[in-house]
């Protein structure tokens, strides 16, 4: 992750998608074009056709969220669900770390009543587009979700999906991650203390997700183990 975050302050719109950008107006310079701009020095918004994307001046293409991704994600999503949801549960949840705003719709999809929390507000943006384009009802809050989990509201679970510290590689991750990768910075607050926090504010459960092999943050109560990545859940201590 980038140490200092990138700016998004500008949101272009084709003349045909100017009911996506309009809702955006008080958070960023809007201006409408025939075509997203190739002399944008950064990051910067777009929207066109049915759908927001994030954009980049040297890039050919933007970075956004299709629909088909969000279905495959939730027919895939199992080990998700059984981390985040009990067995015929209709849960309140706060994706506190919501990013794009994927594993949100999943768990909405699957019958949580869902909070995303994303301090970007690009990615809120983007997050905020996508549960439009699905029809979700999902509240999407552009805030500090640690700010949020220092008061007083509650939810049977809290989700923690923290971005992935860059590893030694040769391979990159998707443009999707590299570019939120930029547009973040990393955060100064240690895991334990988010998940400290989190279970204050969970009656159910804390659900932190992890690369597969990475060190536990204290310890679970119990794990759900995939091919790359493993889920913790932790006791929620929320009084009901």
């Amino acid at each position: 992750m980038t140490d200092a975050p990138a700016a998004v302050t500008d949101l272009y719109y084709h003349p045909d998608a100017q009911a996506i950008a309009q809702p955006f107006a008080g958070v960023f310079r809007l201006e409408c074009r025939d075509a997203a701009p190739r002399d944008h020095p950064g990051f910067h918004l777009w929207a066109v056709d049915d759908h927001l994307e994030l954009r980049r001046g040297d890039a050919r293409h933007g970075a956004w969220v299709p629909a088909a991704e969000v279905a495959r994600r939730a027919a895939q999503g199992g080990a998700l669900r059984r981390a985040c949801l009990a067995r015929d549960s209709r849960p309140t949840l706060l994706d506190a770390m919501a990013g794009w705003g994927v594993d949100g719709l999943v768990l909405a999809a699957a019958g949580a009543a869902v909070t995303q929390v994303e301090r970007h507000p690009a990615l809120w943006a983007l997050a905020q587009d996508l549960a439009r384009r699905h029809g979700s009802a999902i509240r999407t809050r552009c805030a500090d979700a640690f700010v949020v989990l220092s008061g007083p509201e509650q939810w049977d679970v809290v989700y923690l999906d923290p971005m992935f510290p860059a590893r030694g590689k040769t391979a990159l991750p998707g443009k999707r991650m590299q570019w939120a990768a930029e547009l973040t910075a990393e955060d100064p607050r240690p895991l334990a203390e988010w998940l400290e926090a989190a279970r204050q504010r969970a009656h159910d459960r804390v659900v932190l997700k992890r690369r597969r092999k990475d060190p536990l943050i204290g310890t679970p109560d119990w794990q759900i183990v995939g091919t790359t990545v493993r889920y913790d859940v932790y006791r929620g201590r929320a009084a009901r």
